[in-house]
């Protein structure tokens, strides 16, 4: 067999046994069609804020992730450029200046694609930044069941029992 044909062969064994699968793809760049998995973590939302709102966003993309954005309220909070394929990081965003009340925070991971594919995800909180109150609903205590002492409170927030 002459060299060319042993060329074509090799061309055709290398077509043929080729991986498949997003990942596999030299042109995820301009064939992406699925859109970044994202996922926000480590906000509570039965839990009133005050000053800051800190969470954790883990992302990925078949392709590679180009921008994750943060939206309070539809206004931007913070915007980190990336080029990667899978990212984590930690978030802090002011809350001083909301009012008390329920807000939403938005995230948006887009892909570094050529027809870009974006992914959202929102999260509810709430603020309140009224100091909190304890009065004691009784000017006396009672010892009861031998050494424990029952005392009642009234506050202005719930507490956990």
């Amino acid at each position: 067999m002459s060299t060319r044909y042993v060329r074509i062969i090799a061309l055709i064994a290398l077509f043929a046994c080729r991986p498949t699968g997003a990942q596999a793809s030299p042109f995820n760049y301009f064939s992406s069609y699925e859109a970044p998995a994202l996922e926000v973590a480590d906000i509570d939302q039965q839990k009133p804020y005050t000053e800051t709102l800190t969470g954790h966003i883990a992302a990925q993309s078949a392709g590679k992730i180009k921008t994750i954005k943060g939206f309070l309220d539809g206004k931007e909070a913070f915007s980190r450029t990336l080029n990667t394929e899978r990212c984590g990081f930690k978030f802090l965003v002011s809350i001083k200046k909301l009012s008390d009340g329920p807000h939403t925070l938005r995230i948006e991971a887009t892909d570094s694609s050529y027809y870009p594919q974006k992914t959202s995800q929102e999260v509810s909180f709430s603020v309140d930044k009224n100091p909190w109150s304890v009065s004691l609903t009784r000017d006396h205590f009672e010892v009861a069941q031998g050494r424990t002492l029952h005392v009642k409170l009234e506050t202005t927030h719930h507490l956990v029992s």
